[in-house]
């Protein structure tokens, strides 16, 4: 297959202005996707870290409800329950 293109208007194969604004906002959108795939990495590893410390406390009050051999030991909504 073979693709015609217009020779340039004046004869150089300089870019034309529009052209030039179009490479300027593919770099602005690698930049952008960039950023927001960097800002999504972090927000999931910190949502992962937060629920790695909630299992552990969920952990920590499951052992200390069967130590003492009670449920309401267990009670993660207390005021007083050991974080």
């Amino acid at each position: 297959m073979t693709m015609n293109f217009p020779a340039p208007r004046n004869g150089s194969l300089s870019r034309e202005p529009s052209t030039e604004k179009s490479c300027a906002h593919t770099v602005e959108n690698r930049e952008l996707a960039h950023r927001w795939h960097e800002e999504s990495k972090r927000r999931y590893e910190e949502l992962a870290h937060q629920w790695l410390q909630l299992a552990e406390q969920r952990q920590r009050w499951f052992t200390i409800g069967l130590k003492e051999g009670k449920v309401s030991a267990c009670n993660t909504f207390s005021p007083t329950a050991q974080i």
